[in-house]
């Protein structure tokens, strides 16, 4: 009796263990199946970060901030997340989508940033770089300029007051002045164009890659090609203004979130839709963006919301990729494949392939991207920063070379412009070699050199690194 109840007990002992070891897999199972995993590896002395895209469960908290000699796991609720490994002087990014029961592996290590090019110590708006020149809108003024492959300014035109302008790939332009007008830009010819119907303030205009200017305000959609008159593409219904993006073959048409907080206009959904150059309807989705831009192609449209979260979109307005990074302030194409854009004054470079943005480079501190421009035949990006001090145009190439003469001009642009007494010294780098212009007078002309060879001088500048170039007929002076 008593080896029957042994062995009774030990039955009911194996079984009870055999059930809390299935509880505790199953368990454990269930914990596995419900969370995912990301595991970064990086070179030693680099800080990973993973934090959480806003939106999600941890609203943007940090999730781990740590230098990592060899590795980096964490599990972590199904969700989209930004990896991030930098060091001192460099940073690399992943957007990654966590789901559940999947595990997450990445190798990354950022490279070396590239030095920016001082190109104009002005201030532009909007810019169209090609390898004959640099056409910008100067933000103080509002008037059209362009350097020329010889490092001269000119003023394009007597308007002044232009808000923004947008060009399209072959140099063809549309810009708006402070009245509403707004102008077709054919080289150095500023012409208005005349829209049917009532004449309205408020217009929202884009450029096509092929030069069609599209045209919304109250009453319609208008098109107008290089030399056509307007014509009429369809109805525009909503009393909010869009943002307008166009590819040779669509129009992407933004409707961001009312700015109104009463109730009527908060009930207004923002949305985006797509049509045709006929005004047909391809697609339309309640999505809240604010900007945005087509693929050289023609295929994929990059949405910018009010948190600065992008996401890359195909022609149904289906989401491909997301930017790894918050608050961006500018995107541009590089090509169908890859993607600039910036942060506050850090340049990236994103890559569709492999999903990963290097920083490429920066603007000096205490200065922010106004705006972003890509030379496609050179591959050289143009950037305009202003900020409390000092603002100015600045270009980097993708390919990652760097001026031999990078440091003379940078060491150049720290000091001008600058006004002394007997002349006004300036500095200009679109050509090989830098130009410092010299508005005087005649009776001037030698004191002023001597001033300048002087402030050369006292920087350890080379005279001979540099062209000069005089304005003797200034009034400004």
């Amino acid at each position: 009796m008593i080896t029957e109840a042994i062995l009774k007990y030990k039955k009911q002992l194996v079984l009870f263990g055999f059930c809390v070891l299935v509880i505790v897999l199953g368990g454990s199972l269930w914990n596995y199946l419900r969370f995912g995993s990301i595991s970064v590896v990086t070179d030693n002395g680099n800080t990973i970060t993973i934090s959480e895209l806003p939106g999600g469960s941890k609203n943007g908290q940090k999730l781990f901030s740590k230098t990592a000699k060899e590795r980096l796991s964490v599990r972590v609720s199904p969700g989209k997340y930004i990896v991030s490994v930098s060091n001192k002087a460099s940073y690399i990014n992943k957007a990654v989508t966590v789901r559940a029961g999947e595990d997450n592996e990445y190798n990354l290590n950022p490279s070396k940033e590239t030095g920016l090019e001082p190109v104009i110590g002005m201030l532009a708006n909007s810019m169209y770089p090609s390898n004959q020149g640099l056409s910008f809108i100067e933000s103080g003024s509002g008037i059209l300029f362009r350097i020329t492959d010889a490092n001269r300014l000119i003023q394009v035109s007597n308007i002044a007051g232009f808000q923004r302008a947008e060009w399209s790939d072959y140099g063809i332009g549309a810009a708006e002045d402070s009245k509403g007008n707004i102008y077709r830009l054919v080289g150095d010819d500023v012409r208005k164009i005349s829209l049917p119907g009532p004449f309205t303030v408020n217009k929202t205009f884009c450029v096509s890659p092929d030069g069609t200017i599209y045209i919304i305000k109250k009453d319609g959609i208008y098109a107008a090609g290089a030399s056509e008159k307007p014509r009429y593409v369809g109805g525009w219904e909503d009393s909010a203004l869009p943002f307008i993006a166009a590819s040779n073959k669509r129009l992407a048409i933004i409707v961001p979130p009312p700015n109104d907080s009463s109730a009527d206009k908060q009930m207004e959904e923002p949305f985006v839709e797509i049509i045709d150059k006929s005004g047909n309807l391809k697609a339309k989705k309640n999505l809240s963006a604010l900007a945005g831009s087509w693929s050289p192609d023609g295929t994929k449209l990059i949405l910018t919301d009010f948190y600065g979260n992008t996401g890359i979109y195909n022609e149904r307005l289906e989401l491909l990729k997301t930017l790894p990074n918050i608050q961006v302030l500018k995107a541009a194409w590089a090509n169908n494949e890859k993607v600039v854009y910036t942060t506050d004054n850090r340049v990236w470079l994103y890559s569709i392939k492999d999903g990963l943005s290097r920083a490429f480079s920066s603007l000096p501190l205490g200065l922010s991207v106004v705006s972003i421009s890509i030379n496609k035949g050179s591959g050289q990006v143009y950037l305009s920063g202003g900020g409390e001090e000092k603002s100015g145009i600045y270009r980097f190439s993708l390919s990652g070379e760097e001026d031999s003469g990078l440091d003379s001009i940078k060491k150049l642009a720290v000091f001008l412009p600058v006004a002394l007494d007997s002349c006004r010294i300036s500095y200009i780098n679109f050509s090989e070699k830098p130009s410092i212009i010299l508005q005087t007078t005649p009776k001037n002309k030698s004191v002023c050199i001597s001033q300048t060879d002087i402030e050369l001088t006292q920087d350890g500048l080379n005279r001979k690194d540099f062209d000069f170039q005089f304005d003797l007929a200034s009034d400004n002076l």
